[in-house]
């Protein structure tokens, strides 16, 4: 399954180290909860070190 063939697409901003981005997730599910955002960040931080999330938007296509 290609990661566009997921069905939640989402922009997450971060933060890290003085720094600021943004970046995209595809997800199999919505985000529910904090755990849901806990396991972003923990992905997050694999690819940017102290990253902290900033806030999140689902990305609607029709």
């Amino acid at each position: 399954m290609d990661r566009t063939d997921l069905p939640h697409h989402y922009f997450v901003a971060f933060s890290a180290g003085g720094r600021r981005g943004n970046t995209e997730f595809f997800l199999d599910q919505p985000i529910r909860n904090l755990a849901d955002i806990n396991k972003i960040q923990d992905a997050l931080c694999r690819s940017v070190p102290g990253a902290v999330i900033t806030g999140w938007q689902r990305f609607e296509t029709t």
